[in-house]
C-alpha cells in the first residue's frame, strides 16, 4: 500500500519529477520553490519548455486545491511554456479533474496532464523502481511494517510502527544512502564511520528495512560468536552491529577481545552469497582504533569503510532535514513565522555545527516550551554548544532520575546494563547522595525513575537500560565534574568496573589538580576488600545448561587501578592489595584479556618512579609468575597468539628468557597435537583462523612449519563450503540525480509551504 501521506513537500516534488521522467523519457530539472507554496520542475528542448507543477495538498479541502491552481496561471502567464503538467497528492473526481483544466486553458493540451493521488499510485504501479526508491512510500504499509516488527530489529531498537512512521517522515535520503547499498552489494559489508549525530545508526535502520521489505532476515549483534552461528547461506541475513568500538570513547578491552573474532566473522560475511554486515562507530574511535590493532588495520581485514560525514549534505538536504522535523513536530506557525525573518534560516543552515541530533532535539515535543521570538536562536544556541539542550532537560528532573543517570554514566556500557544492575548500583548510591544533599527519597524511586526517564533520556530493551543516544553520555561526561560528588560515587561502588569508569572519568578531567587527584585516589582504599573479592566470573543458568559468564572487572583490570592510585597516594595498603590480586588463586583468570595485559602492565611499572627497585621487582617477579601460570594453564590459540606477541613485546631480561622457554614448550605440544591429528575444525573459516594464528606463534618460536601449515591447508580446501547463487538485494538508485545551485531564495521558499 502506497502512502503519499507520509511525504514531505520536497519528497513529493522528487517523487512527481521521477514518475514524469519515466512517463516522457525526458530530464526534469528541480525548478525551485515559490513563496506561494509551489513547487516546479521544468525540461526544455530547443525553444519548447514543459513546465511541471506539483500541489502537495493531502489534507486541504477542494477549494482550497483550486484557489492555488488559479494563482499558478499568473505564473504560467509569464513563462508561457509549451505544455503544463500538474500533479497533486489530493484525490481528484473527474469533475474536479474538469475544473482544473478550465482553470489551466490551453496550458494543459488534454486532462491527461492533470495528475491525482490515484494517478500518481498506478504509475508507481508500472514503475516498481520508482517505489522502491522511494523508501518513504512503503515504509509505511502495514505488512511491511509487521515484518520489521517481527524481524528482530524491534527487539535491538524497542521501536514501534508508530515511531517508524515518525522517523521515515523526517528521513531524508541522500547519497550515502546509494553508497551503501553499493557497497554492501559488492563487498557484503560496511562501517559507517562519522561524527556524533551525523545519523550514522539511523542510514543503517533505514537500510536494513530495505532488505526487510526485500524479504531478508535481520539479526543485531551483541555476540560475535552468535552472528557466527547465525550464518546460514539458505537463510539471506543481515547483521547490525551499533558502536562496534565504543560509545564515547575506544573500548580497548572490548576491541583487544574481539578483534580476530570480528575478522573472522568478516571474512565469512564477505565470502558467503546470503549475508551483509553493517558496523556503526564515531570516525575518531576507528581511527584510534586503526593505530591500536594489527587486524583493524590490516588489509586482509578489509572492512569496506563508509565515511558519513556532514559534508555530504548538500545546503538542500540541510533544508530539507530542519523542513521535515518541524512539519512534523508540535511548532506553530508563529514558531515558522519568526525563522522566516530576517536571516535565521540560513544562519541555521549554514552553520558549522549543524548536526541532524540536534536539530531532531531542538524540535522535540518532549523540550521546555519556547516563544516563537526566542525560537530561531534557541536553535543557533543549541548547535553553538549542543549539551546545552540536555543540560536544561535534566536540570528540571527530579534527583532520583538524575542520580539515575549518573549510575547508568558509570555502568559498563558497552551492551547497556541489566536493569537488576543497574538497580543494585542504583540503591546506595541514591540513598548516599538524597542523604548527603538532603533530598527526599521513596522505595519506588528506582522504578519511577526508568518510567519517567525512558524514551527521553534511555532505553529499556531486552532487560538492560542504555542511553536513549550518546548525546546523552557525552552531555555527562562534562557534566560531571564535582570532586564532591565524585567522591561519593567513588565510595558507592558496587562493582570494580564500575569503580574504573569513576577513576577514567576523573583522569579525563583536564580541571583536576594533583591535590584532587590525590584526595580522589585515596578514596580508593574503602573499595579494597572489593577489589580483592568481587568474582571476575559467575556461574548462569542458560536455557538448560550452566556457563561461566564475565561478572566484573579482570584481575588486570584490578591491578592497573590500583597501580595509579598506588602512584599517586604512595599508600602501601594498595601494594600490598595488588601482591595479593597477583598470588591468590581465589578470582579466575580473564586470559583473553589478562594474558596480553599483564605483560603491559610489566612495561608500566618499570616507568613508575614512586616505586624502589625492590618493590619494583618484586611487582615484576609477580607479574611473570602470573603469566607463567596463565600459559601453562592452557589457553586457546588465539588467546596463546597475542600473549606471545606481547611477552615478546613489554618483558625484558632475564624474565623474558624464562617465558620463551615456557612458550617453545607449549608451541612443540600444538605441534604435536596436529601431526596427531588430535585437532578437529568445524567448518574452513575456523581452519583459516587457526592457520593465521598458528603462523603468529611459530614465527615467534622459530620452527619449521611449512610441512604443518600445507596439511592444515589442505584441510581448508577439503572443508571448503559450496558455492552459491548470490542473491542482491532488489534497491535501485533515484531515478533522479539533482545538481543544484540551493539560494537563500530557495531556502525561505521552502519554508513558506509551513505557513501558506
Amino acid at each position: 500500500m502506497v502512502n503519499l501521506w507520509n511525504l514531505s513537500h520536497i519528497d513529493f516534488e522528487e517523487l512527481c519529477i521521477d514518475i514524469i521522467q519515466k512517463e516522457t523519457g525526458e530530464k526534469f530539472s528541480s525548478f525551485g520553490s515559490g513563496a506561494d507554496g509551489g513547487i516546479d520542475g521544468r525540461h526544455s528542448k530547443g525553444d519548447n519548455l514543459t513546465v511541471l507543477q506539483c500541489k502537495h495538498y493531502l489534507k486541504s479541502s477542494a477549494y482550497d486545491l483550486l484557489r492555488s491552481a488559479k494563482k499558478e496561471v499568473i505564473k504560467l502567464d509569464k513563462l508561457k511554456p509549451d505544455r503544463y503538467a500538474f500533479f497533486t497528492s489530493y484525490s481528484l473526481t473527474p469533475s474536479l479533474s474538469n475544473q482544473l483544466a478550465e482553470i489551466f486553458g490551453s496550458y494543459v493540451q488534454t486532462t491527461d496532464d492533470i495528475w491525482g493521488a490515484e494517478d500518481i499510485k498506478s504509475a508507481l504501479r508500472r514503475h516498481q523502481d520508482i517505489l522502491k526508491s522511494h523508501i518513504k512510500l512503503w515504509l509505511t504499509d502495514s505488512v511491511i511494517l509487521e515484518r520489521i516488527l517481527h524481524s528482530g530489529l524491534e527487539s535491538f531498537t524497542q521501536i514501534t510502527k508508530d515511531e517508524i512512521i515518525e522517523e521515515s517522515k523526517v528521513y531524508v535520503r541522500n547519497p550515502s544512502y546509494d553508497d551503501a547499498f553499493s557497497i554492501l552489494d559488492s563487498k557484503n559489508t560496511l562501517v559507517i564511520s562519522g561524527p556524533p549525530g551525523i545519523g550514522k545508526t539511523t542510514l543503517a535502520k533505514m537500510v536494513c528495512y530495505q532488505y526487510l521489505k526485500d524479504g531478508w532476515n535481520f539479526y543485531a549483534i551483541n555476540s560475535l560468536e552468535q552472528g557466527y552461528a547465525k550464518v546460514n547461506e539458505n537463510k539471506k541475513t543481515i547483521f547490525f552491529f551499533d558502536d562496534f568500538l565504543g560509545k564515547i570513547e575506544l573500548n580497548r578491552k572490548a576491541l583487544i577481545s574481539n578483534e580476530s573474532a570480528l575478522a573472522t566473522f568478516v571474512k565469512r560475511i564477505q565470502k558467503s552469497e546470503s549475508s551483509k554486515f553493517i558496523l556503526t562507530t564515531r570516525s575518531h574511535i576507528f581511527e584510534e582504533a586503526r593505530r591500536l590493532s594489527e587486524n583493524i588495520d590490516n588489509q586482509r581485514f578489509q572492512l569496506s569503510k563508509y565515511i558519513l560525514d556532514v559534508g555530504l549534505y548538500t545546503r538542500k538536504i540541510r533544508a530539507h532535514i530542519l523542513f521535515n522535523h518541524i512539519s512534523t513536530s508540535q511548532i506553530s506557525r508563529e514558531h515558522v513565522v519568526e525563522l522566516l525573518d530576517g536571516d535565521w534560516l540560513k544562519r541555521i543552515i549554514d552553520h558549522k555545527n549543524y548536526n541532524p541530533r540536534v536539530i531532531s532535539q531542538i524540535s522535540s515535543e518532549n523540550l521546555e516550551p519556547i516563544q516563537p521570538k526566542d525560537y530561531p536562536n534557541s536553535i543557533l544556541l543549541a548547535l553553538d554548544n549542543p549539551n546545552s539542550i540536555w543540560e536544561k532537560a535534566f536540570s528540571t528532573l527530579g534527583f532520583h532520575c538524575q542520580h539515575l543517570l549518573i549510575t547508568l554514566f558509570f555502568c559498563k556500557e558497552y551492551l547497556g546494563t541489566e536493569i537488576e544492575d543497574l538497580r543494585m548500583q542504583y540503591g546506595p548510591l541514591h540513598s548516599s547522595l538524597a542523604h548527603r544533599y538532603s533530598q527526599a527519597r521513596k522505595p519506588t524511586d528506582f522504578d519511577e525513575a526508568l518510567k519517567i526517564l525512558e524514551s527521553g533520556f534511555i532505553s529499556i530493551k531486552n532487560k538492560t537500560v542504555d542511553f536513549v543516544n550518546p548525546s546523552v553520555r557525552d552531555f555527562l561526561k562534562g557534566h560531571l565534574k564535582d570532586n564532591e560528588l565524585l567522591l561519593l560515587i567513588i565510595s558507592n561502588s558496587m562493582r570494580v568496573n564500575f569503580a574504573i569508569k569513576v577513576s577514567e572519568h576523573i583522569k579525563s578531567l583536564k580541571q583536576y589538580n594533583e591535590s584532587s587527584q590525590a584526595e580522589s585516589a585515596k578514596s580508593f582504599e574503602s573499595l579494597i576488600p572489593l577489589i580483592l573479592s568481587s568474582p571476575t566470573k559467575k556461574l548462569v543458568q542458560m536455557d538448560s545448561y550452566q556457563v561461566y559468564r564475565h561478572f566484573d572487572s579482570s584481575i588486570s583490570d584490578r591491578v592497573k587501578l590500583l597501580l595509579d592510585v598506588y602512584d599517586i597516594t604512595r599508600l602501601k595498603v594498595f601494594e600490598d592489595a595488588i601482591k595479593v590480586l597477583l598470588t591468590s588463586d581465589k578470582l579466575d583468570v580473564d586470559t583473553s584479556s589478562d594474558s596480553s595485559s599483564l605483560p603491559e602492565i610489566y612495561s608500566e611499572i618499570l616507568t613508575i618512579d614512586s616505586l624502589s627497585n625492590r618493590q619494583r621487582t618484586e611487582l615484576l617477579d609477580l607479574i611473570v609468575n602470573k603469566i607463567e601460570s596463565i600459559l601453562v594453564s592452557g589457553i586457546h590459540i588465539e588467546d596463546l597468539a597475542y600473549a606471545i606477541e606481547y611477552v615478546y613485546e613489554f618483558i625484558e631480561e632475564p624474565s623474558l628468557s624464562k617465558l620463551k622457554n615456557i612458550i617453545k614448550d607449549i608451541v612443540s605440544s600444538e605441534i604435536n597435537d596436529i601431526e596427531q591429528g588430535d585437532l578437529s575444525f568445524d567448518d574452513v573459516d575456523e581452519v583459516e583462523l587457526y592457520i593465521e594464528n598458528f603462523k603468529k606463534i611459530t614465527e615467534k618460536t622459530e620452527y619449521c612449519t611449512k610441512d604443518i601449515i600445507n596439511t592444515l591447508g589442505s584441510l581448508a580446501v577439503d572443508l571448503e563450503e559450496s558455492e552459491y547463487e548470490h542473491t542482491r538485494v532488489s534497491h535501485k538508485s533515484s531515478t533522479q540525480v539533482v545538481k543544484e545551485n540551493f539560494t537563500d531564495t530557495d531556502l525561505k521558499s521552502l519554508f513558506y509551504n509551513l505557513i501558506g
